[in-house]
């Protein structure tokens, strides 16, 4: 086993034990300390971490922490209910001695109203606000999933990536959509450990007066004022861990794209591979760089874009390097790489072609019926058929110089 696995099972064992026997006060203080800790270090983590899946294990932390993060309120609520004012928590009672104070009521009511405030801030804003990113996020890039697959197929099949460099970005693209998948889930489980957490306080504090005024017939001014401020306490040491996870995993999944991944989710870029039959095309042309207007460009609307998808033979991409190197031979021109993009302002069958963003040829597919589909040889063959046409109509612009 590797060692984060053994990590993540002796966590979970030491949870589930931690849940059934009580723990000693020190203990206890351990625990929120660690805890405390471990959050302020995965806050520095995720901080240092340019890009997401550089911290692929954060889904899996998340959800051992909001295993935890029920566990120590739970077993702080225990050991308060358990010994009341005889509690001896070092770091709960040193909370809890800052809101009684010389002023008990007053100090008490500052400070629950200060944790109320303080529950509600991290509820409304940053727990919601977190899990509704991490949804959208999540479904953002899974939209976007085939769009990317089919920018790469493209380029896998016009040959200006490798095999290998095509496997390479398949698996990391699987790899960040699993990732962005997960996480909206540990988000979720996090949000709900945090609601659990709440009511263990609450639960807490009406236990506890319970307890003292009914089991040891304390006055209720008393016996709030021993069980409230060790709750609220407690409930303290849970938040602040809360609010440190909370800002990590939005900081995690708002981190930005490069921007040519940016790039891929809008467009599609497909440079061609030259014909290495003659000796005029022995070299495989390099990729230049985006600087538009593009030379030569070809949009297609949204009803033809399985003539670019490798999963249905890229029909469209064969046949134009097919016309760039019948052209080639026939009239000595050297066709410059095709930008080939969707573009949903179109007709779902309409395509445009253009010259230094200019538009030269707008036409569309015509099928029989609205039932029928879609062609895709015969598409195909007839875009490259009026791509053909209309670089020899403009061929100066592309002869050289």
């Amino acid at each position: 086993m590797k060692s984060k696995e053994i990590l993540l099972a002796v966590s979970i064992i030491g949870a589930v034990l931690l849940m059934v026997f009580p723990l000693p006060a020190a203990l206890l203080d351990c625990l929120l300390a660690i805890n405390l800790l471990f959050s302020f270090f995965i806050f520095l983590k995720t901080l240092r971490s340019k890009n997401p899946l550089g911290f692929s294990f954060f889904p899996t932390i998340l959800l051992v922490l909001s295993v935890y993060n029920l566990i120590i309120p739970l077993s702080s609520a225990r050991l308060i209910l358990t010994k009341g004012a005889a509690f001896d928590g070092r770091l709960i009672l040193f909370i809890a001695s800052l809101m009684s104070g010389s002023d008990g009521i007053i100090n008490l009511a500052l400070g629950f109203t200060k944790y109320l405030v303080f529950l509600l801030f991290l509820a409304m804003i940053v727990i919601k606000g977190t899990v509704r990113i991490s949804e959208v996020y999540a479904r953002f890039v899974l939209n976007n999933l085939p769009s990317k697959q089919m920018t790469i197929d493209a380029e896998y099949a016009s040959g200006a990536i490798t095999k290998e460099e095509s496997m390479s970005r398949k698996c990391d693209l699987q790899c960040e959509v699993d990732f962005f998948g997960t996480m909206d889930g540990a988000t979720k489980f996090f949000s709900g450990s945090f609601k659990a957490g709440i009511f263990i306080t609450g639960a807490s504090i009406i236990g506890g007066i319970l307890i003292g005024t009914k089991l040891y017939g304390e006055e209720i001014i008393t016996a709030a004022g021993i069980y409230i401020p060790l709750s609220v306490a407690a409930g303290f040491f849970t938040l602040f861990p809360v609010l440190l996870i909370s800002i990590a995993m939005g900081i995690t999944i708002t981190r930005l794209e490069p921007a040519i991944n940016l790039f891929a989710m809008w467009g599609i870029r497909f440079l061609k591979r030259n014909d290495r039959s003659g000796p005029a095309f022995n070299t495989i042309e390099e990729p230049e760089k985006f600087s538009p207007p593009d030379l030569l460009s070809l949009e297609l609307g949204v009803g033809l874009i399985p003539l670019v998808d490798r999963d249905k033979g890229a029909v469209l991409l064969e046949k134009i390097q097919e016309m760039r190197r019948q052209i080639a031979l026939d009239a000595g021109i050297k066709v410059p790489i095709i930008r080939i993009i969707d573009n949903i302002l179109l007709g779902p069958l309409e395509f445009c072609i253009k010259i230094r963003g200019l538009k030269v040829g707008v036409s569309s597919i015509k099928i029989e019926t609205e039932d029928a589909e879609l062609n895709i040889e015969a598409a195909a063959e007839t875009i490259a058929i009026l791509f053909a046409e209309t670089i020899k109509k403009h061929a100066s612009e592309f002869a050289d110089p």
